[in-house]
C-alpha cells in the first residue's frame, strides 16, 4: 500500500510540475489581423527612431578637416542615438592617421560569400562613443526618423505555402516563368518555410494579385524606414537584441560558417548543415514580436537604392530615392555573415534579381 500510495505521489507530483509548466510558459502574442491565406500581421505604432550607423563617416571626417583648419576642435562620429552632448564631451584627437571607410555603392551586395565590407576602421577612437565597426558609409548619417502613421507589418516573412496560392492563380505560362531551377531548388523546404527565389517583380505581382483578392489596395512592401524602424523594435543597439554577436544563434538563422562559433556551441548544435531558407517562427522574435526579422531569408523592401541617400532624406515617411535601376533588401540570410543582420545593414541588387535566400515580408496599411 505504501508503493502504490508513493506511486501516487510521485504522478500527482508529475502532473502538478507539468501543468504548471504549461500555464508559466509564455504564450505566443497573438496575431492584430490574419488574411485569407493565413497571413498574420503585428500592428506597428507609429513613432520615432534612430535610422542608420554610428559611423565616422567621410562627411564627418570632411567637416572636422575642416574645423581643424579653423583651430577648433573636431566634433567626431555622427551618432545621435547614443545621446552624446557635443558641447561637454572631451575631443579626443586619433592616435593613427584615419583610414577611410570601404564604400559601400557595388550593386550585387547581400548574397555573396565575402558580405560585409571591413566597415568603419576607426571602431572606438572616439570615446564615450560605441562606433559601429562594422557600419558602412551608406548607412550614415545616423539620424531621426517619424513614422507618422501605425501600420500592420507580417510577423513572419512570406511562406512558400501562402505563396502558393499565388502561384495557383497564375496563367500556366506565367507561372512557368516564375518557377524556374532556382525557384525550385530554394522551395523545397515545406509550406511553412520562407519564400525565396523571387524577385522585386515577383513580390509586386503577389501583393496585386492580394490586392484584387482582399479588396482594397492595403498590401504593400515596407519602405526601408518602416522596415528598419519595425525590426529595431524601439531599439538603438547594433543588432536588434542588443550588440552582442553573440547572441545571433538565438534570434537568427545565419552562416555559421562565416563565424567561428565553436565557443559558443562546443556540443556542436550548429554542425548539421544548415544552408536553406528555414520555417518561420523557430527563433526568438524581436521586442514587437516579429520573427526571422533578422537572418533565414533577405526580404525586399519598397524603396530604390542611393548609397548617399540618408545624407538627404526626408526626417518625416521617407519613401526612397527615385531611382529604379537598383531595389533593397533588408535583415540578412541564412547564407550570409553576423554582418547582415545588423539593424541598419542595407542589401541591394536589380528589381529582377532571384536569390535562394531573398524573399519578402508584407506590409497591411490601416484605413
Amino acid at each position: 500500500m505504501m508503493k502504490t500510495r508513493s506511486s501516487l505521489s510521485l504522478i500527482s507530483l508529475l502532473l502538478l510540475s507539468a501543468l504548471s509548466a504549461l500555464f508559466l510558459a509564455p504564450a505566443a502574442q497573438a496575431a492584430d489581423y490574419i488574411n485569407s491565406i493565413g497571413m498574420e500581421f503585428t500592428r506597428i505604432p507609429a513613432g520615432t527612431f534612430f535610422m542608420g550607423s554610428c559611423i565616422y563617416s567621410e562627411a564627418d571626417k570632411k567637416r572636422d578637416d575642416q574645423l581643424k583648419k579653423q583651430g577648433l576642435p573636431a566634433k567626431g562620429p555622427t551618432c545621435p542615438a547614443q545621446d552624446q552632448d557635443r558641447a561637454n564631451r572631451t575631443v579626443y584627437t586619433p592616435s593613427r592617421n584615419s583610414v577611410a571607410a570601404v564604400p559601400a555603392t557595388v550593386p550585387n551586395r547581400g548574397d555573396n560569400r565575402g558580405e560585409g565590407a571591413e566597415g568603419n576602421a576607426e571602431a572606438n577612437e572616439w570615446p564615450g562613443i560605441q562606433v559601429d565597426p562594422k557600419a558602412l558609409e551608406e548607412e550614415a548619417p545616423q539620424h531621426l526618423v517619424k513614422i507618422s502613421k501605425g501600420f500592420q507589418i507580417g510577423t513572419y516573412e512570406v511562406t512558400f505555402g501562402q505563396f502558393k496560392h499565388f502561384l495557383a492563380a497564375l496563367p500556366a505560362q506565367k507561372r512557368k516563368r516564375l518557377e524556374t531551377e532556382i525557384f525550385k531548388q530554394a522551395n523545397q523546404h515545406g509550406d511553412n518555410a520562407a519564400v525565396a527565389a523571387v524577385s522585386w517583380y515577383n513580390a509586386q505581382a503577389f501583393l496585386k494579385w492580394l490586392n484584387q483578392k482582399e479588396g482594397g489596395q492595403r498590401y504593400r512592401l515596407p519602405t526601408e524606414a518602416e522596415w528598419e524602424y519595425a525590426a529595431r523594435a524601439g531599439s538603438k543597439t547594433i543588432y536588434f537584441w542588443g550588440d552582442n554577436v553573440g547572441d545571433a544563434p538565438k534570434y537568427a538563422w545565419f552562416n555559421m560558417k562565416l563565424a567561428d562559433l565553436d565557443m559558443w556551441f562546443p556540443e556542436g548544435e550548429f554542425r548539421k548543415k544548415e544552408d536553406f531558407p528555414h520555417s518561420v517562427g523557430l527563433k526568438k522574435p524581436n521586442a514587437w514580436g516579429l520573427y526571422d526579422i533578422a537572418g533565414n531569408v533577405w526580404e525586399w523592401v519598397n524603396d530604390g537604392y542611393s548609397a548617399t541617400y540618408y545624407q538627404n532624406s526626408p526626417r518625416v515617411d521617407p519613401i526612397g530615392p527615385h531611382v529604379k535601376r537598383l531595389r533593397c533588401f533588408r535583415g540578412g540570410s541564412w547564407y550570409g555573415s553576423t554582418t547582415n543582420l545588423r539593424s541598419a545593414f542595407r542589401g541591394v541588387n536589380t528589381p529582377d534579381y532571384h536569390s535562394t535566400s531573398l524573399g519578402f515580408r508584407v506590409v497591411r496599411d490601416e484605413y
